[in-house]
């Protein structure tokens, strides 16, 4: 993969999983702290 397509593509992914995280922490008790 060339430069252009990959950044974008770790910026998606890594704000999907930004957002997946905060989706599970809310669901879960917060016993973590």
């Amino acid at each position: 993969m060339s430069h252009e397509i990959r950044t974008p593509m770790n910026a998606i992914i890594g704000f999907s999983d930004l957002l997946a995280n905060e989706n599970i922490s809310q669901k879960r008790p917060k016993r973590i702290h």
